[in-house]
């Protein structure tokens, strides 16, 4: 029992700005870990339907809501994803070979792409959020931070890593790969079938765009990269929750 309460103070102590009790990076510590990497999802989800709720009651403006719902999954993760999808994005656009991309990966300095589809994420974000018109959807959207990061955490424990060194090795080879699988697959199920008992039109759709992007997640990382590294998996749980988000506020129209 010992050894999972570490487990997951160190998936919040890594994964968020939550203050939790910090414990050694040690493998016993860490076997685990991935298994609470959604927890912080939960977290993330339950502080937006705790802001919708607040602005519905109190007639806040659209903007305003939006606003404040973009940054929260940043005040709560402290920006660790958005920086890996900011690196990636400077990595692709050089259109270099894997292993000087991998390089790019490492280079503190933003390149002019970056930039630009950072703030291309942003506004797409806050845009989406201001459509944004139910607890139903809200409740979608919540459920789609868990399913981000059990995608990412089984992306973590079974797609080939691009280094044998980094925080990712580090969490990857340090996991009960089988124990972690199981219990992040059982996320994604769970997940799912929430998506599909709130609206099931939207929930098949959520499904079969998230498994899509999810393969090519895979696809992209060993042809581009040779494999996932830390950085990667923040641009995917970026992307991928920008795309559930957009995938709701959608559906919420046409289904009208």
């Amino acid at each position: 029992m010992r050894n999972w309460i570490r487990s997951c103070m160190i998936a919040f102590s890594m994964y968020s700005k939550l203050p939790v009790p910090q414990f050694e990076w040690k493998e016993e510590n860490m076997r685990y870990a991935m298994i609470f990497f959604p927890w912080i999802g939960i977290v993330t989800g339950g502080l937006e339907l705790l802001w919708f709720a607040i602005a519905l009651r109190l007639g806040i403006s659209s903007g305003f809501y939006a606003a404040v719902a973009t940054v929260l999954p940043i005040l709560v993760t402290g920006g660790i994803h958005a920086d890996g999808y900011i690196d990636t994005i400077d990595a692709r656009s050089s259109h270099q070979g894997k292993e000087r991309r991998l390089e790019i990966l490492k280079d503190p300095h933003t390149g002019a792409f970056a930039i630009i589809w950072a703030v291309v994420y942003f506004l797409l974000y806050d845009g989406a959020y201001q459509m944004v018109g139910s607890y139903k959807s809200c409740l979608m959207i919540a459920v789609c931070y868990v399913t981000s990061r059990a995608f990412s955490g089984l992306a973590a424990v079974s797609f080939p890593a691009a280094k044998k060194t980094g925080t990712l090795a580090v969490f990857s080879h340090a996991a009960d790969h089988k124990l972690v699988r199981t219990v992040l697959i059982f996320y994604v199920i769970v997940a799912g079938i929430i998506e599909l008992l709130l609206q099931w039109q939207c929930g098949l759709v959520l499904i079969l765009c998230g498994g899509l992007f999810f393969a090519y997640y895979y696809r992209m990382a060993k042809k581009e990269f040779g494999g996932i590294t830390g950085d990667l998996e923040g641009w995917f749980l970026q992307c991928f929750e920008l795309l559930m988000l957009l995938v709701v506020v959608l559906m919420e129209l046409v289904l009208k």
